[in-house]
């Protein structure tokens, strides 16, 4: 548990730094948006990167349950930040990414 609380803490770190290189407008609602979607997807996010640490999971397919979650980041980037359509999906794909390689560092040798 403790491992995933570190992961949490640097999801969160690695998300916040992403939304200010993405554009200083948009920090504040995407900031708090985004901690509510790894909230909200902390319950799927610690079994999965619990299997990807006892190599249960191959980060491949790590990747492949992360992008599950695409369509509610889709709707948080396109409604609740009001993101044109080219940002939006720059947006998405760098929040999976950042999501991944956090994973990958913190559960995998």
């Amino acid at each position: 548990m403790a491992l995933f609380d570190e992961f949490l803490t640097a999801l969160r770190t690695e998300l916040k730094a992403f939304v200010t290189a993405f554009g200083e407008e948009m920090k504040e609602g995407a900031s708090q948006h985004l901690d509510d979607f790894v909230s909200d997807s902390q319950e799927d996010l610690q079994r999965w990167t619990k299997a990807l640490g006892n190599g249960e999971l191959t980060e491949e397919e790590f990747r492949v349950l992360l992008e599950s979650k695409k369509n509610v980041l889709e709707i948080v980037a396109l409604e609740k930040i009001g993101l044109a359509k080219v940002a939006h999906d720059r947006f998405v794909n760098g929040v999976m990414d950042v999501t991944l390689r956090t994973a990958a560092k913190t559960f995998l040798p």
